[in-house]
Order: C-alpha cells, then sequence, then structure tokens
C-alpha cells in the first residue's frame, strides 16, 4: 500500500525540506476576517504546534529562533539556573506573565540571559499561551513596568546589603547604582514559529535587497500590529500601483511649458540659493528624478519605495495562502486514505458471469486509457454499451499522464459516499455511479470529466512530484477562486468551505469548467448551463476574469487540449448534421434557465441557452433562453415549466411580416402565453384604426398546430392561407356595418394578390405631383410608412437630407447665438 501515502508523503517532504516538519496534522483555520497579520500568526503557531508534537522542534530551535531575533551568535545565549532565582523573584513573574509550570514544560527551564554593548539582559519565554502585547518582544529595564515589582524584585535596583544580612541575593540585580538591567518576554510558540516563517521567507525572496521584507517582518511579528488601526501596513498602497503606470519623468521642454504656478515648477525652480539662472543640464538633472502624472509629481525614489512595499506584501501573502494550501491538500489526502468507505477501490467478489466477461472486453478494448475496468452487477450491460463509444471518443481528447500511469474505472454504486463519482489516489481508481439521481437530475456519468480531472492534478507530473493543484504555476487561479468563496454571500459552513477550498477540488472543478467552456458537451459531462449558474456556489465563484486565468492556465500546461475537444465537437456536429434529426426549441418566458426550470424526466435536453437579460425572440416574445430537444414536450409540461414552442413565435413572425408586406390593418400580434400553440392578432377597419386603436376591429386566433412548418416557406405560404380563411368568414359577419366589411374584403383581395378598386384606379392614374410631395414629404419625417412608388421614395430621401442640413445649420446659429450672449455678460 505505498501508494496509500504516496502523495501525502511528498507534501510533507516539502514541509520537512522548508521547516523541519516531520509530519502535519490538521489545518490552518482561515476566515474571510484573516488579514496578513493575522494568517502569519496561525501558520507560525500551526507550524509551532505540528513541530513539538512530532519532537521536531526542541530547546536547540528555541536557542535559534533567539540568535535571529537578537541578531547576537547562539554561544553568546547563556541558559538560567532557575533554582537561583528567590522565590519572591518567581511569585511575580508567574503573576506578570501568567507563567504557570505544566508536567510537559515549566518556565523556569527556558529563561536566558545575554550580554550586547556591556548591557544585561534576560529572556523569559512561556512555553505554553501568549504573553501580553506590553512586554512580548519588548526589550525593557525593571523601572519601566509595574511600581510593586520594581519595589519587590528591585530587577534594577543596586543591591547594597550588608554582608551580615540574612538576604537572598537577586541574580538579576544590577552590578553597580549607574546599570540597567533589561529583561524581554517571548511565547515560544510564536518564537519559533516566526522564525521557522522568516528562514523560509527569506530563502524565497528574489529581490536583491532584503530591507523591505526584513521591514515587513518586524512588523508582522510586532503584537502592536494586531489592532485594525495598523491593517494599512499589511495593505498595498494602490493609488502608486496606478500612478506608476500613468506616469512619466517629466522633459525639460514639459518643464518650460508648464505655469509657474504649477508643481512642477516649485519643485523645480528655475534659479539656485544664489538667484542665478540654472542651466539645463542641471534642470534635467532634478527632473529625472521625478515622475509626473497630470497635477501630482512624486520623487522616483518614494514610488520606488512604496512599489517595492507592494511587491513585497503580495509576495508575503502568496507565500502564506500557498503554505495553507499546503495543509489543505494533505488533509484531503489524509482523510482519503483513513476513510472508512474503501470498498469502491477494491474488486469486488462474486461478479456475475456475463458482468466478468463484459469487464475483460472493456478492460482490452479501453486499455489505451485505462488500466483496468471493473463493473457492478446492477449496471445495465446494454446501456453501457451504448455508453461506451462516447467516453472512448471523451478520453482520446483529454490529457494522459505523461509517464503512462493510467486509471482503473469503476463503474459502482456509490449510495454510501452520498456522491455520484469519487477518485482516490490510493490506487488511481475513477468511480462513477451509472445511476440517475432524482434530486440532482444527473447520472454518475456526468461527473466523469470532474474526477478525470483529479486522476491529471495526482498523477500527469508523475507520482514523484506534488499534484498540479499546489503547483506555483496554479496558485494564482486557486487563490482566486478561495477569495471567492470566502467573499461569497453563501452561508457555508466551515467544513464545507474547507472543502471547496481544497486544491485538488478547486482544480477539478476547473478543469470541467475549462472542458466545458471548449465545448466539450456529452454524457461525460454536466450540462452547460450549471456551468454558468449564479446559484450553485460550486462554480458561481468562477467569475469572467477567473475564467480567463484558467483557460490561459489550461491552455499551457495542455497544450493539445483545445484542438483535441473543438475537433471532437465539429465532429459531433457534422454526425447530427448528418442524421438531420427533428430538434424542438422551446423559450423560457419569465426565468433564467437553471436545472429545474425545464423537464429533465424523460430526456436531456440537446442544448440549453442563457441569455445575458431578457430579450425579444420574434412575435413579440421575450424570453430568457431557450431549451432544445430531440423530442416534443407535451402541452402540459410546456404550460408547468411556462416554456413556448418556436413554431407560434414563427407563425407570428409570418403573420407580422404579411401584414407589413400586404397592409392588412393589423396590431397586437403574440403568442397567447397560457395556451402556447394560438397566436392572437386584432383587424382594424383602416390604417388611421389600427395606429390609434379606436373604431371597429376584431380579434381572432389561429392554431399553430394546424400549421405545417416543414420549412420557412411553407409556415409563410400556410399562415397566409390561414388568414385568408379567417378573413373570408369574417367577411360574411352580420355584426360588423358595411365600412368594416369592405376593409375585410380589400384584405381578402391582397391576401389572393388580387389588387382592389382603389389600388387599380392609383396605379392606372399615377400620384399626382401634389400627392407625391406630401407622401415623401411624411416618409422623410417618419410619420408614414415607405411606399412602394420608387419616385416617391427618391424624393423622400431627397426631403431628409435637405432637413439633416437645414437643422445642423440652425443648432450652428443657436450655438453661435448663445456664445455671444455670454460674451456680453461677461462683459457686463
Amino acid at each position: 500500500m505505498t501508494d496509500q501515502i504516496n502523495t501525502p508523503n511528498k507534501i510533507v517532504d516539502l514541509m520537512k525540506q522548508k521547516y523541519g516538519l516531520t509530519h502535519i496534522s490538521k489545518t490552518i483555520t482561515v476566515t474571510s476576517n484573516d488579514t496578513l497579520y493575522t494568517l502569519y500568526r496561525k501558520t507560525a503557531r500551526y507550524l509551532y504546534k505540528n513541530g513539538v508534537e512530532n519532537g521536531d522542534y526542541t530547546d536547540k530551535d528555541e536557542v535559534l529562533a533567539l540568535s535571529h531575533k537578537l541578531d547576537i551568535k547562539e554561544n553568546e545565549i547563556k541558559k538560567v539556573d532557575s533554582s537561583k532565582l528567590a522565590p519572591e523573584e518567581k511569585i511575580e513573574f508567574e503573576k506578570k506573565f501568567k507563567f504557570k509550570n505544566t508536567q510537559k514544560d515549566k518556565w523556569e527551564d527556558h529563561i536566558y540571559q545575554y550580554q550586547k554593548d556591556g548591557e544585561k539582559t534576560f529572556i523569559f519565554i512561556k512555553p505554553n499561551g501568549s504573553i501580553p502585547s506590553t512586554y512580548y518582544g519588548q526589550r525593557r529595564y525593571w523601572t519601566d513596568t509595574n511600581e510593586t515589582i520594581k519595589q519587590r524584585a528591585s530587577l534594577n535596583t543596586y543591591y547594597n546589603g550588608l554582608p551580615d544580612t540574612d538576604t537572598t541575593p537577586w541574580i538579576t540585580r544590577a552590578n553597580n547604582r549607574n546599570e540597567k538591567v533589561y529583561f524581554t518576554a517571548y511565547s515560544r510558540d510564536l518564537l519559533i514559529g516566526y522564525d521557522k516563517l522568516n528562514i523560509d521567507l527569506k530563502r524565497n525572496f528574489k529581490e536583491k535587497s532584503l530591507e523591505p521584507l526584513n521591514e515587513l517582518i518586524d512588523n508582522l511579528t510586532d503584537p502592536k500590529n494586531s489592532g485594525s488601526s495598523n491593517e494599512y501596513l499589511f495593505s498595498p498602497d494602490a493609488y502608486y500601483e496606478i500612478f506608476a503606470k500613468q506616469a512619466h519623468m517629466p522633459t525639460y521642454e514639459e518643464w518650460q511649458n508648464t505655469p509657474e504656478e504649477s508643481l512642477l515648477k516649485i519643485r523645480i525652480n528655475k534659479e539656485d540659493t544664489e538667484k542665478n539662472q540654472k542651466p539645463k543640464s542641471a534642470i534635467e538633472k532634478e527632473l529625472s528624478e521625478y515622475l509626473i502624472n497630470k497635477d501630482q509629481i512624486i520623487p522616483k525614489t518614494t514610488v520606488s519605495n512604496v512599489l517595492s512595499k507592494n511587491q513585497t506584501l503580495n509576495f508575503v501573502n502568496r507565500y502564506l495562502k500557498d503554505t495553507y494550501n499546503l495543509t489543505l491538500q494533505q488533509q484531503y489526502d489524509a482523510e482519503q486514505a483513513r476513510s472508512s468507505h474503501a470498498t469502491f477501490f477494491q474488486t469486488k467478489k462474486n461478479i456475475d458471469k456475463t458482468t466478468q466477461t463484459e469487464m475483460e472486453r472493456l478492460t482490452n478494448d479501453l486499455s489505451k486509457h485505462f488500466k483496468k475496468v471493473e463493473i457492478d452487477n446492477d449496471v445495465d450491460l446494454e446501456e453501457l454499451k451504448k455508453f461506451i463509444p462516447e467516453l472512448k471518443q471523451t478520453v482520446s481528447a483529454l490529457p494522459h499522464a505523461k509517464n503512462g500511469i493510467k486509471p482503473i474505472l469503476r463503474f459502482r454504486k456509490l449510495k454510501n459516499h452520498r456522491a455520484l463519482g469519487m477518485f482516490t489516489p490510493i490506487n488511481n481508481t475513477l468511480a462513477v455511479d451509472f445511476r440517475y439521481d432524482k434530486k440532482t437530475k444527473e447520472t454518475g456519468l456526468q461527473s466523469f470529466v470532474h474526477e478525470y480531472g483529479h486522476f491529471l492534478d495526482y498523477n500527469y507530473n508523475g507520482r514523484s512530484n506534488l499534484p498540479l493543484s499546489i503547483n506555483k504555476n496554479f496558485s494564482d487561479s486557486l487563490q482566486s477562486i478561495q477569495a471567492e468563496i470566502g467573499n461569497s454571500s453563501t452561508a457555508l459552513t466551515p467544513k464545507e468551505s474547507t472543502y471547496l477550498k481544497t486544491p485538488s477540488e478547486v482544480f477539478a472543478r476547473a478543469f470541467e469548467t475549462y472542458a466545458s467552456n471548449l465545448g466539450l458537451n456529452n454524457s461525460v459531462i454536466k450540462d452547460k448551463e450549471i456551468y454558468n449558474s449564479k446559484i450553485d456556489i460550486k462554480y458561481s465563484t468562477f467569475t469572467p476574469d477567473i475564467k480567463k486565468k484558467i483557460s490561459s492556465y489550461f491552455d499551457k500546461q495542455f497544450p493539445t487540449i483545445k484542438q483535441k475537444i473543438r475537433q471532437l465537437s465539429q465532429e459531433n456536429e457534422k454526425v447530427v448534421e448528418n442524421e438531420k434529426p427533428k430538434i424542438y426549441r422551446y423559450y423560457s418566458l419569465f426565468r433564467p434557465i437553471n436545472p429545474g426550470t425545464y423537464p429533465m424526466k424523460n430526456f436531456k435536453p440537446l442544448k440549453v441557452e442563457n441569455f445575458d437579460e431578457r430579450k425579444d425572440v420574434g412575435g413579440n416574445v421575450k424570453a430568457w433562453g431557450y431549451v432544445e430537444y430531440l423530442n416534443k414536450l407535451s402541452l402540459e409540461e410546456q404550460q408547468n415549466y411556462d416554456l413556448i414552442n418556436e413554431k407560434p413565435i414563427k407563425v407570428a413572425q409570418a403573420i407580422q411580416e404579411l401584414n407589413q408586406k400586404k397592409r392588412l390593418n393589423l396590431t397586437d400580434v403574440s403568442v397567447n402565453s397560457s395556451n402556447p400553440s394560438q397566436v392572437e392578432y386584432t383587424v382594424w377597419g383602416n390604417a388611421e384604426s389600427a395606429n390609434k386603436h379606436k373604431g371597429l376591429f376584431a380579434t381572432l386566433n389561429i392554431n399553430t398546430k394546424e400549421i405545417d412548418d416543414t420549412n420557412e416557406s411553407s409556415i409563410i405560404k400556410n399562415t397566409q392561407k390561414t388568414l385568408l380563411s379567417q378573413q373570408n368568414a369574417l367577411s360574411k359577419s352580420k355584426f360588423y356595418d358595411s365600412k368594416f366589411i369592405v376593409a375585410i374584403k380589400s384584405n381578402i383581395n391582397k391576401l389572393q394578390n388580387i389588387p382592389d378598386q382603389q389600388s387599380r384606379t392609383q396605379k392606372e392614374k399615377g400620384l399626382s405631383k401634389a400627392e407625391m410631395h406630401r407622401q415623401a414629404f411624411l416618409i422623410s419625417r417618419g410619420r408614414m410608412q415607405p411606399t412602394q412608388d420608387s419616385k416617391t421614395m427618391e424624393l423622400s430621401q431627397k426631403f431628409k437630407e435637405k432637413w439633416a442640413t437645414r437643422r445642423g445649420e440652425i443648432n450652428k446659429k443657436q450655438l453661435a447665438r448663445k456664445h455671444a450672449m455670454q460674451s456680453r455678460n461677461l462683459e457686463r
């Protein structure tokens, strides 16, 4: 079972190299409220706790940490024999610093003394708990502190007792009246934990100077900076980042042309202290020391120092989060290794002969991609056979481990694990549940790409290397997603949050999101809309910017995957095109499309498309998106999910097109939302009544089930035929006056392409010049629909151009008058 601890050991090996730890347990508890300061302190305590439990950290590490902290050699630090302390002295130390001896550790065993620059300093280290911030790491002498302690312990008082006086000598007393005896107090966990962090930070800091890092470390280890008032010390200055990108070094010509009162002229004066004119070279030299952006001028050194500080803050922040992710991943792997439900990665006994035969066949057939295939007795073998070609095709497009490692594929029941798919690095087992889950409306097959992402994470670079998810190349994407999870408004338990932030889980979700965005859309991956969901936190935290980051990462990590998946998608599209199946599209009227807003019981949709916002899809219908199926939905299903078939929309569009083309005076063409197979329209007696919605009218319905929609032309043709039939029936009505019936008969003629009497007369006579000008004028102003008469339309275009020119001249005159009035007002 060496595989079982292979990956966890690689992380521990790294932790040993970095911090001297032979084992790590649990993880660091991080919240969205943590600052750089609190995360630094938590990490230090985490390292110390593990180091002490393992026996990795001893008193040698304590002395080493002191030598680094005090900047003196280890051999200059002398251990103090606590038995020489007076009882009163011990009492005061315990009282002041809340020292408390335990069975494992006594504070009296952690007292040191050193002398530097002729000054004596005692160090008191608290092995358990924390020192008050007033004293932690603060070198001071006793007269700085409590008056009572000063009087009783006399740490800085010259001892002048007579030789015959029976008084206990104080080990910490001064040698003479003028000497000051100093002391420093530390908490052991932070002293050693900080030191381990500081050593590794400096080892990984690639900048030329350690000065900005040392300054930041001093701030991070100072307990006085724990409050919110000091958060600015640990936050990058965004202003200088923006300024540096936009600023430039001012030129001599730029300096010459600026007003005398400008900041640039004030900073770089043309005269020196003796009131002599500076030469150009001297001014240019001064200018070269500044950066300028608009009205801001800042010395280059100031900008450089701030940017260096920002860079150092970002480095430490990333470093601490990388360390946190190592602990997260190690805990994740350890929990998998300890799982009590380990049977899913072990071959089952008592497998049916038929199933055994199919297992052997698939193991051979899929040997290029999988080490072995196992099938549960309950798996429907006939359904499985239908799925295998798609699986084979998909996994051929996905990346493979460089060193030839292949996963074991198991089709199993995973009910005990409350999951539809699982992967374990124990022996590279990828298990999927073949059954359909009523709650999630998914099958385990759809989790295959996610689990395969886990396999790549652990194996792509070989099992002797760290997983891809905790590699520095993935760090930026990982930390961005973790930050989104931390900032999410969704209520998560600490356990849920930790699980979602685990590097391997983030990597697998990122991989399937990336594959979906490339166009992978079949039975081995979730529906596309899930990855664009704004509800499911697992994927809603993949913002557009984060998707760009993961795309850039995976493009570089797996160079061939993009081309292969796109090629696979194109091949599938060709197959679908060649088969030419009938596709039925249904639009969602009242809500964006998410799982649960469309039928999934009987069959899976071919495509789900969400719009960015509700938009017009034709026929006066506004929708949030659409779903496409190979099978028709029943009317009841459409009504239950507020979906509308594409056919009524096309019929409504056909009515609108016929109305505009033949001038039928129809309005309010729309699909009946309560009965999606019905399209309504209203017919009026004339154009004026239609425009004003006033006068005699009739509202009619078309049953779109009776319209043949074999192709676009058949929809127009059959809609026109139905309109003609309805207009004929309406013309025989006894409930309307003769004028309205005449209008309906006119529509009948137009639908039959027979010019009515008025049209014939007008065509024979032609338009008079006055009428042509009148219509052209109205059309140019947008007050009349375009006509079919070409001469009238040409004239209307000329009117439109003249009006545009005239309007421009009017605007110019108005603007000139306005400026003239303003000038007169100023003169007054």
